[in-house]
């Protein structure tokens, strides 16, 4: 069995998603007529960046997933043995992913409310972290660039969650506003972060061959890495 991509799938609820050859996780998700919020279906970015950190496995063993919707990148993180912290705003935790997490239950998956637009955004906010010793080895975002009002907010919480141990970042998502995407790249810039775009297709391209998917099905995404310099 493998994974369909994810326009094939919004009428499915629960979802079975086959994760990993030995992991089918059950997604609930809501369309967007059944729902206050967006993110309550799965998204194709949020697919192959779960897909690449199977398959890469990035060092470190704690990670904060923004903007996490259903959950799935969360849930394979903690299929391999990351502590994770699932976050979103309450009304997408409560629609689709407290459910999720809790009936996939894998690792250790805090599922902690967290809004970028609030001036407080910080570490001390998440539960089942000790503010003065608090780090994590790993950001994760799929489809979080989408808005040009959010930018400044995103970037803000970016800073504040990467404290000074500079942390891999990972940022999924579909190019549909260049424009969007291309002053999130220049605004971070400015504030010291560098970014890298990574080639799914030399690290995903046969596994999604496999599974039977077509280019126009999944080359419309981008993965990015990005740090921020922390050096004085």
């Amino acid at each position: 069995m493998f994974p369909l991509p994810a326009h094939a799938t919004k009428d499915t609820s629960p979802l079975n998603y086959p994760l990993t050859p030995s992991h089918t996780v059950q997604i609930v998700q809501k369309a967007p007529l059944d729902s206050v919020s967006t993110g309550t279906t799965l998204y194709l970015s949020s697919q192959l960046l779960a897909h690449y950190l199977q398959e890469t496995r990035p060092r470190g063993s704690k990670a904060i997933e923004l903007g996490a919707g259903t959950g799935l990148v969360s849930l394979a993180l903690g299929i391999l043995g990351w502590q994770v912290w699932a976050t979103d705003l309450s009304n997408v935790i409560d629609d689709v992913l407290r459910v999720n997490i809790d009936r996939n239950r894998h690792g250790e998956i805090i599922v902690q409310e967290l809004d970028w637009t609030r001036e407080n955004c910080q570490w001390t906010g998440m539960q089942g972290i000790d503010a003065d010793t608090a780090h994590v080895d790993l950001i994760t975002g799929a489809d979080c660039i989408y808005s040009m009002e959010l930018i400044p907010h995103l970037l803000r919480t970016l800073q504040s969650l990467c404290g000074a141990r500079s942390p891999l970042i990972l940022m999924a998502f579909e190019r549909r506003d260049s424009a969007v995407i291309d002053t999130f790249f220049a605004q971070s810039n400015l504030l010291g972060f560098t970014s890298k775009k990574i080639n799914l297709r030399r690290i995903l391209g046969r596994q999604i061959t496999r599974w039977g998917w077509t280019a126009e099905d999944w080359q419309g995404v981008e993965l990015w890495s990005m740090r921020l310099n922390t050096k004085s």
